[in-house]
């Protein structure tokens, strides 16, 4: 417990350190409000992820069986960590890095959106959606592996969900960009044999 809450104090005050450290440079500059306000966003988006993905990674099986859960509130549960999210990256990116990548390219007199800011500005805003998905989405699949009955009941409503990609099929290849560590690669496979040992048990039994 110790160094959790040393770990949350050293994250919180390097956090301050690199605001602080940033609005000197900001202000010393002269540096617009909104790319200072989209540096800020960074940041927090940084350090949001980090401490989420930390969270998760701590997080252990259950081992009463009131811990287990629906697939439904599993699914709520990743709607609210992985989609909206990202989802908010992509039209805060936007929104931010818009004037700010129109003014780099077609500079400040131009009021018309040009094909490849457009083109800049969507990227953008897609690799920050997408890097959240890539670290977030695999740590909340484990975390609802481990808390629910039906394993490929959770992987079809996560697919319709629009949360995991299909396992099989054109765009199956894009699951290879999920962010995983080893440890959370053995728990995932963990969970599934557990799984797999309950179904055979059940299935011997009957």
């Amino acid at each position: 417990m110790s160094r959790l809450l040393s770990w949350k104090w050293s994250a919180s005050l390097g956090f301050l350190l690199i605001l602080v450290a940033y609005h000197a440079g900001a202000v010393y500059f002269g540096m617009p409000w909104r790319l200072f306000f989209l540096g800020v966003m960074v940041s927090a988006w940084v350090f949001s992820m980090v401490v989420v993905a930390h969270i998760f990674d701590r997080l252990s099986p259950p081992r009463r069986a009131s811990e287990f859960i629906g697939v439904g509130r599993a699914i709520l549960v990743g709607e609210i960590v992985v989609n909206m999210p990202a989802l908010g990256l992509m039209l805060v990116t936007m929104w931010l890095a818009g004037p700010v990548v129109q003014g780099w390219i077609e500079g400040g007199e131009s009021k018309s959106i040009g094909f490849l800011t457009l083109l800049v500005v969507m990227t953008l805003a897609l690799g920050a959606g997408w890097l959240w998905w890539s670290i977030v989405m695999p740590r909340w699949r484990v975390w609802a592996l481990e808390r629910v009955c039906n394993p490929q009941l959770l992987y079809r409503a996560a697919v319709s969900a629009q949360l995991m990609w299909p396992t099989s099929g054109r765009l199956a290849f894009l699951n290879r960009t999920e962010w995983k560590t080893a440890r959370l690669s053995l728990r995932e496979q963990a969970a599934l044999q557990r799984h797999l040992a309950k179904a055979s048990g059940s299935i011997s039994n009957t």
